[in-house]
């Protein structure tokens, strides 16, 4: 996220110095100095930031799309350098501390209650669910709630809880993110999520670009990307960063960058998050650029060097309203094997990296031998897409096209014996095509006890070297990373181009094969015929590869109620 900054302060003659809690980080060699210090370690910054002062001068410092703006904050505090405070720095970095102050100044915000470690309570951390739930009552707030670590960022620890019961697990997994051992409970707000940029110095408040949020995946709260232009009327956008302002404010981020995750509801902008840097997740860095050909880097930096980039007003005029779309890639868990783009391995063992493909952004953020889990945080996707708008009538959709591209990726895994396929199978990320999986199971309970065939009706269509329920094929349902049923069974076919299908992969016959499609897409479908393979050519004492299916199709029935 720190490369674009960097690149445009090097092309703006800036002389650099890079610090990093990774030896091998991305732009390290970009320098003119690297020093190897976690970016939590003040003294160790404040230290390094006199070193740099001494050898020749230090006129600032800059951190863009991390959650270390305490950290610069901090440095610019001890030497007297451009920025905000840290005091304003920790209002927009703790969670706890943020919810508190926009409530005194009465920015719209969510109903909420948060635990630190203290004399509050002696109770906590040790017993956060009790403690919790009390203050839930004292406050009068509703469910659905949202859990969350009070010092982390990138969604990790964050949860949507229905009720009591939920608490004590929600509440676990948020202290496992936070640092600080800090809680915040908060009403869920109700409305459509935008994430918001902008620049701050001195009286000049300067929007940076306002994109529409894709969140998915309950009860966890994953970003499947986001779209510029974002919809939104010229004065609902307005009203939403007037919002951010009037909570930059009062959070004390008077010079420097602002980023706001906002939320339009019936009764108008509510703020979710504040941070005091500009946004992460490609949005600053590439999105918001190419959308409108401005960079808020440079004004980022003109700010950390103590000047008022209000001053080039013309630069900072969109210059364009390219239609840009950023969409994430997911994965089950499992191995990674390998990657394949474009009917290209890319090679075991390379290292995750960005590359441009006709004029498209390619992150791929996993190398071989990871080991993948379906997202519970926006840090754990396999990569991201980018891509512009089609220029001329009729060309496709800068959505489209990132969707298309995330769907061009197939992530091979390392196959699993039936019983490690049950567990996979069985864990809680969600299906991929949930409506289908639906209507699977009714079928499935509806299976005559003298047939195996699912469906009575002779109406099944082929598709590659599998038959499947032609009702099927005609849902259009796509899975998380925007596959329909036939590009899932056509990129299984080209992952295995060597098996032999036995009785011709018919779906019909073989539910079992047909709830791991259902369930996991592509790769779940190669697990089960991975599994297939292996039973059939070595002895195995595992459970019965179709066995283990029947015991997590029993389970997902006795959910549903079918």
């Amino acid at each position: 996220m720190q490369l674009p900054a960097i690149h445009i302060a090097q092309a703006m003659g800036i002389q650099l110095f890079i610090a990093d809690g990774n030896a091998d980080a991305p732009g390290a060699g970009s320098s003119s100095g690297f020093y190897h210090i976690d970016l939590k370690d003040l003294p160790g910054l404040t230290a390094a930031a006199a070193d740099i002062r001494d050898r020749g001068g230090l006129d600032g410092v800059l951190t863009v799309g991390t959650d270390f703006s305490a950290s610069v904050a901090w440095v610019a505090q001890a030497h007297n350098l451009p920025g905000i405070s840290y005091e304003a720095a920790l209002n927009a970095s703790r969670k706890d501390r943020m919810r508190k102050v926009l409530r005194e100044h009465q920015i719209p915000c969510p109903g909420f209650v948060s635990l630190t470690p203290g004399a509050e309570d002696l109770r906590y951390p040790e017993k956060p669910a009790e403690v919790l739930l009390e203050k839930i009552s004292r406050e009068g707030l509703e469910y659905p709630l949202v859990v969350k670590p009070g010092d982390n960022m990138g969604a990790r620890g964050v949860r949507k809880i229905s009720g009591p019961r939920e608490l004590g697990p929600a509440a676990a997994e948020a202290l496992r993110y936070s640092p600080g051992l800090t809680l915040v409970l908060e009403e869920e707000i109700r409305g459509v999520e935008y994430s918001l940029d902008s620049l701050i110095s001195d009286d000049t408040a300067m929007p940076m670009g306002i994109a529409r949020r894709s969140i998915d995946y309950p009860p966890y709260y994953i970003e499947r990307g986001h779209d510029f232009p974002s919809g939104l009327s010229e004065e609902s956008a307005h009203e939403m960063f007037d919002t951010l302002f009037r909570a930059a404010a009062a959070l004390g981020i008077s010079r420097g960058a602002a980023k706001g995750d906002v939320f339009m509801t019936e009764r108008g902008p509510v703020i979710g998050e504040v941070a005091a840097r500009l946004s992460g997740g490609y949005m600053s860095g590439w999105t918001y650029p190419l959308h409108s050909g401005v960079h808020p880097a440079v004004g980022a930096v003109l700010i950390a060097l103590g000047e008022n980039p209000g001053k080039y007003e013309e630069y900072f005029t969109p210059q364009s309203r390219i239609g840009v779309s950023e969409r994430g890639m997911v994965s089950i868990p499992g191995t990674l094997k390998d990657v394949i783009f474009d009917r290209r391995i890319i090679p075991a063992g390379a290292a995750p990296g960005s590359r441009e493909e006709a004029g498209e952004f390619h992150f791929i953020t996993v190398r071989s031998g990871d080991e993948l889990r379906f997202p519970r945080n926006n840090v754990e996707k396999c990569g991201n897409i980018i891509c512009r708008e089609e220029q001329g009538s009729g060309g496709a959709t800068s959505a489209q096209r990132a969707e298309a591209g995330v769907a061009a990726y197939l992530f091979r895994l390392a196959p699993v014996k039936p019983s490690r396929l049950q567990h996979i199978l069985g864990s809680d990320f969600p299906p991929a095509y949930p409506r289908l999986m639906s209507l699977f199971l009714k079928d499935y309970a509806a299976l005559s006890l003298d047939s195996d065939r699912l469906i009575s009706e002779d109406s099944y269509r082929k598709v590659d070297e599998f038959t499947i329920p032609q009702a099927y094929l005609e849902y259009g349902e796509q899975d998380w990373n925007y596959r329909s049923l036939s590009q899932s069974l056509r990129d299984t076919r080209r992952i295995h181009q060597d098996f032999s299908w036995a009785a011709g992969g018919s779906a019909g016959d073989n539910p079992e094969m047909l709830f791991c499609l259902l369930r996991a897409g592509y790769q779940g479908l190669c697990y089960y015929l991975e599994a297939e393979n292996s039973q059939n050519h070595h002895n195995s004492t595992d459970i019965s590869r179709d066995e283990a299916i029947r015991n997590i199709i029993q389970e997902y029935s006795a959910l549903s109620g079918e």
